[in-house]
Formats: C-alpha cells, structure tokens, sequence
C-alpha cells in the first residue's frame, strides 16, 4: 500500500510515481490508486505491482467518433506478480486483474490496459522488472506505482 513501508524496488518505483505525478491529472492519480489498493486486496499475496500511465490522447479522437467512453480515459500498463496466478492460464489470470478494473473500463475511466500477470517463479525468471516500461517487456512507459 502506499503508505506501508517500501523495500528498494518499491523506492525506484515510487520515485518515479512522484515524477510523473508533477503532469498528472490529481483525478487519473486517484483512479490508479484505487486500482493498486483493489488489486493488492483481491490478488494478496502481491509479490510486486506497478501501474504505469502511458495515456497519450488518443481517446479524445475516439470519444469524437464513438470508439471511447470518455475523452481523459486513462491507458495503463500493469505488471503484477502474485501466488495467486500459481495454476491459471494467461487468460484465467487476466480476468482476475480485469474483475477488479470493470467498473473504470466499463465507465471509461480506464480506456485500455495492457498487463502482464506473473507468478513470482515467472517474475525472478525475468530478472523481477520494475514495470512493463522495464526492458524485459517494453520501452514505453511511465511508472506510477
């Protein structure tokens, strides 16, 4: 949570939350928390979790013509890690993430996310990346948390 204590990964990544956090919306900032608090509650043990805003406007156009819900949609890349995706297929996992987001996608607070849902055995394999913005998975990115 943010308010417990961090190891050192969770200090990188916190840096750089308060980095971008200087050109974010205070309203995406409020949103991204509440989904890291419901995913670490409904997928506890959470090894590791970091939400990045890589929104770049486009679903302004998109509000235009009917292709998103709401103009200021945020996108997010999720990487989380978690014993509770021991056993499950990709998509089994996915929907586990995708039940604590519904409400933001379905209303359009959330225009799109990419994630990826690891065990922890998957995670230490990669070389435990920060985010999905690490080099492991892309170069897109911006971590928030």
């Amino acid at each position: 949570r943010f308010t417990s204590k961090l190891t050192n990964k969770e200090k990188h990544c916190k840096e750089e939350e308060q980095f971008k956090q200087l050109n974010l919306n205070p309203t995406m900032t409020t949103i991204l928390q509440k989904h890291d608090v419901g995913l670490r509650d409904a997928l506890s043990p959470v090894t590791w979790l970091c939400i990045a805003d890589v929104t770049d406007g486009h679903a302004v156009e998109g509000f235009k013509d009917g292709r998103a819900l709401d103009p200021s949609g945020l996108e997010a890349l999720i990487l989380i890690v978690s014993t509770q995706f021991d056993g499950k297929t990709l998509l089994q996992r996915q929907k586990m993430v995708y039940n604590v987001l519904n409400d933001d996608l379905s209303n359009g607070l959330l225009h799109s996310v990419r994630m990826k849902c690891l065990t922890p055995k998957q995670w230490e394999k990669k070389g435990k990346p920060l985010s999905l913005a690490s080099s492991s998975f892309s170069k897109r990115g911006n971590i928030i948390n």
